[in-house]
């Protein structure tokens, strides 16, 4: 098929020239005009030189056998040439032109020649077997060829022979036809050890017909059963087609072909010989006897060295397989050990930090719990508190350096007996082994690692001070028979310890799980609450520090329920806003507020920004705006009047979401503050970027801060940091006047709290702008 597909893939509009000039020639030849014949022939023929002439001029290579055939079809044209000028343009009689069949003596033994040089050439040099199995293979063929040409011309005498310049160059040529034959057949049952590209392949091929061709004319001469030579004109223009071919491939990729297939039919070759024997006679019978004795000693010859050769072959194969397998088999299972190794060390330890996984840990857990006798392990749940806006903020290259810092910091603390684990993406969880449980001592551990973390870590030129959040559990004899709930209790310690700073570290009691049941209490009645009924909002106002003028309120919710009694908002937001209710309350909300804005409007009061809280989860929906204006436009109240206070958790957002967030907001012309600042100083890049009016300074700052001189510190850094990027800072939960008047001296701009004002319920709030 490859060679099929490089004839009529290769330069068509050449090979198509060609096979219409001979088309050509054949219809001049039935039609009857001669000179036609001869002229589509001689340009079909003088096309095909020039190709082949220039392909080999245009190679480094010498190809002799290339030259060899350009001169063979030139000596063709000219002696076919001459042949046709002497008969149908001279009229001269046939012994008068005679002479001219030596002529075509030359072309053939030149194709003769480019053949020797083509398969001396394609021969390697093998060893052992494999060239007693080549010479064999050449004495079968040079044998079957002698017996054809003696079968062929054993009926022809010397004396015939020499008896004319036609006889002598006819049986010539035959000779020199059956020694093509005899180097093709060479190549093409020897193929299996010769290697020859497809260029060798095709002088060989052309040879072999131009063999036939002649072979077949020659014999016609000689038994004087003429047949019109300009017919086999054309099959001379496909020998010298294939030979154009042959040169095509010296400027291509000219692939290599070593066929196989041939290689079971070889030892058939010599038996091909017995066909002229069968069929002619002239051999007498001890002749053909001893012809067919030395056939099967032939065949069984080839046959057992190629046994002998294939079966050693098929051994060294099947060794050099079994060597190779025990290799592949000795590096595979290297290589598993190995993999175990690693897989081990992989479960065992954390990826990034290195110390110990969550697998390690329970694993771990799973195996000291029942061991334990008179001693007993302390757990600490340590969660590092906004770790995720670090991430955020500084990138996640940053984020795992500092969490590597913190594990070599946790690690350092570790003794022999304990252990350190990383149990979530900002999760650590270290474990003590100690002789007996005493509580003061390990809230004491706890502080210390608490204080430890916050000495401050240095990661690319970025100073952080660590704050965490530690629950702790301890394990007796006994107590635990599952590390599961070892590590629960330590969580849950943990998530108390979260919600208030005073309550971190935090050892895991009865208490938290009553605490745990009265959220799930709160969440059930605030499902069930009629909001208009049982909910109420109350505003705080908010003062300008120097004049004391009132410039803001800020909405409170205040929750009036049967069993729980009258909640404010801090007992049960947490808890109500991480479920979808918190849609439902903030609607309320914000419908109560635009009525009370909309009456005062109508009484002609000049109403102050109102601030109401909305939980950072809220602000990503999309239907949380479209509610807003709703509500809005139905009791006729601007947008502008309304501030939206979210916490800084909103940035813990992809960056994309915050975009998309702050520009719904800024569209509708609400301002945004954002609510307990000082907690993530992180934020500050963001501020600035979605051009947020206030910054609400965090509560635990304020109320440490008449006796906390770094408090005061970081205050006053805050609200100068506002002014630098023209933000308005406020101070929340100022108690009494000391705050306030340390406040003041920090040049804050707004104030709010007990001090200056309490909540007011709506229709307190309104009374005041009447009257």
């Amino acid at each position: 098929m490859g060679v099929i597909s490089s004839i009529f893939g290769e330069k068509v509009y050449l090979k198509a020239c060609i096979a219409l000039l001979a088309l050509m020639m054949l219809v001049s030849y039935y039609v009857g005009i001669v000179f036609l014949v001869y002229f589509f022939s001689s340009a079909a023929i003088v096309i095909m030189l020039f190709h082949i002439t220039k392909a080999y001029l245009s190679v480094k290579e010498q190809r002799v056998e290339f030259v060899l055939i350009s001169v063979a079809i030139i000596s063709y044209i000219i002696a076919d040439l001459s042949w046709y000028v002497n008969k149908y343009v001279l009229f001269k009689t046939y012994a008068e032109y005679e002479y001219l069949q030596i002529s075509f003596l030359l072309p053939t033994i030149l194709v003769l020649s480019a053949a020797i040089v083509s398969y001396t050439k394609k021969l390697e040099t093998d060893i052992g077997a494999q060239r007693y199995i080549v010479g064999n293979d050449i004495a079968g063929i040079y044998l079957m060829t002698i017996i054809f040409t003696l079968t062929a011309l054993n009926e022809i005498n010397t004396k015939f022979i020499y008896s004319s310049i036609t006889n002598f160059s006819g049986y010539m040529n035959i000779v020199l036809g059956f020694m093509i034959l005899f180097l093709v057949f060479c190549v093409v049952f020897s193929s299996e050890f010769i290697v020859v590209n497809k260029s060798g392949f095709y002088v060989i091929l052309g040879a072999g017909v131009y063999a036939c061709v002649r072979i077949t004319y020659s014999y016609q001469v000689l038994t004087e059963f003429w047949y019109d030579s300009i017919f086999l004109n054309a099959l001379f223009l496909f020998a010298f087609f294939l030979f154009m071919l042959g040169a095509f491939e010296l400027n291509g990729v000219n692939k290599k072909i070593k066929a196989r297939n041939l290689n079971d039919a070889i030892k058939w070759l010599p038996l091909l010989c017995a066909f002229p024997l069968a069929f002619k006679g002239g051999f007498d019978a001890k002749l053909s006897l001893f012809m067919l004795l030395i056939l099967v000693a032939h065949t069984l010859i080839s046959y057992y060295i190629r046994s002998n050769l294939r079966t050693k072959s098929i051994l060294e194969k099947e060794r050099e397989i079994h060597k190779d397998l025990e290799l592949e088999v000795s590096r595979y299972v290297n290589e598993l050990k190995l993999s175990n190794f690693k897989l081990k060390d992989m479960i065992e330890k954390d990826y990034l930090t290195g110390v110990g996984s969550r697998a390690f840990l329970m694993d771990s857990l799973s195996k000291i719990l029942p061991t334990l006798k008179h001693d007993a392990i302390v757990v600490y749940y340590i969660n590092l508190r906004r770790f995720r806006l670090t991430n955020v903020s500084y990138g996640h290259e940053i984020g795992d350096k500092i969490l590597c810092k913190v594990a070599k910091k946790l690690d350092e603390m570790a003794s022999e007996d304990d252990f350190v684990c990383r149990f979530g993406a900002d999760e650590f969880i270290f474990v003590r082994r100690v002789l007996q449980i005493d509580g003061s001592e390990c809230i004491k551990f706890a502080k210390s690692i608490i204080a430890k973390l916050s000495e401050g870590i240095l990661v690319s030129s970025y100073q952080f001070s660590i704050e965490c959040a530690i629950g702790i559990e301890c394990a007796t004899a006994g107590k635990f028979s599952d590390a599961k709930e070892l590590i629960k209790n330590a969580d849950k310690a943990m998530n108390f310890a979260k919600q208030d700073n005073k309550y971190n570290p935090f050892m895991y009691s009865a208490q938290i799980d009553s605490l745990e049941k009265r959220k799930a209490q709160i969440e059930i009645l605030a499902h069930q609450a009629v909001f208009e009924r049982d909910f109420e909002v109350y505003y705080q106002p908010v003062f300008e520090t120097n004049s004391k003028k009132l410039v803001s309120a800020e909405v409170l919710l205040r929750w009036n329920n049967i069993e729980l009694g009258f909640l404010e908002a801090s007992n049960f937001m947490d808890v109500v806003k991480k479920g979808e209710i918190i849609s439902k309350i903030y609607e309320f909300v914000l419908t109560s507020v635009a009525k009370d804005i909309s009456e005062l409007i109508k009484s002609d009061v000049k109403v102050p920004c109102i601030s109401i809280n909305v939980a950072s989860r809220q602000t990503i929906t999309p239907e949380f705006i479209n509610t807003t204006k709703r509500i809005m436009q139905q009791y006729n109240v601007p947008l502008n009047m309304i501030e939206l206070e979210m916490d800084e958790a909103v940035w813990m957002n992809d960056e994309s979401v915050l975009d998309d967030i702050f520009k719904r907001i800024s569209d509708t012309g609400m301002s945004v503050c954002i609510d307990d600042f000082g907690t993530g100083y992180s934020s500050l890049v963001y501020v600035k970027k979605y051009d947020v009016n206030r910054i609400k300074i965090a509560k635990d700052l304020i109320a440490n801060i008449a006796n906390s001189e770094p408090n005061t510190q970081i205050v006053r850094a805050i609200v100068e940091l506002a002014k630098i990027m023209n933000i308005k800072s406020v101070a929340k939960g100022i108690e009494n006047e000391d705050i306030l008047n340390k406040l003041a001296k920090t040049g804050c701009d707004e104030m709010q709290g007990f001090a200056l004002k309490r909540p007011m319920s709506a229709s307190d709030f309104k009374k005041s702008f009447i009257v």
